[in-house]
């Protein structure tokens, strides 16, 4: 399914979404931008979290990380924990696509999703974009659910 938000519109204050309520991490977590050094922990990450089919490859995970049109963005939880969640958007003109966002199973429901989600669409608004596109599949009813309440309207259903 193919979701949509004109950023303009929907601007968020910073440290909200469009569900209006600050996301506070917990001590010890910290929201940063992803770089090279982080492949490992992001692979680890989309391997738990999507299914093989949907995971990206090493290969590309390395050239997305790299890449200058890419917001790449990471929660850190303490060091036992690793990495909590990831985000990644690029910029296609003046359209910003959500390409992945990935948050640990055992930290779901805690706001950290959308609390990435903010941070991706400051980085398109920041970037020039106007409006930001994604792909959720219909059965990711959590997802659907967060990508609603931060005001995205559903596009186009994708069909697989």
């Amino acid at each position: 399914m193919s979701e949509h938000k004109d950023t303009p519109s929907a601007a968020p204050s910073a440290g909200r979404t469009g569900t209006n309520r600050a996301v506070v991490l917990p001590d010890g977590w910290s929201l940063r931008p992803a770089d090279g050094d982080d492949l490992a922990a992001v692979r680890a990450l989309e391997r738990l979290t999507f299914s093989a089919r949907d995971a990206f490859s090493p290969r590309t995970l390395r050239a997305m990380l790299a890449h200058p049109r890419m917001g790449r963005f990471v929660v850190d939880g303490l060091p036992d924990e690793g990495l909590i969640a990831l985000g990644l958007v690029t910029r296609r003109t003046t359209t910003a696509e959500i390409v992945s966002l990935a948050v640990h199973p055992s930290h779901r429901r805690r706001g950290v999703a959308r609390l990435i989600l903010g941070e991706l669409e400051r980085w398109a608004r920041a970037e020039g974009c106007l409006d930001i596109r994604l792909e959720v599949r219909p059965s990711n009813l959590a997802a659907r659910r967060l990508y609603e309440r931060a005001g995205y309207v559903s596009g186009r259903l994708i069909p697989g």
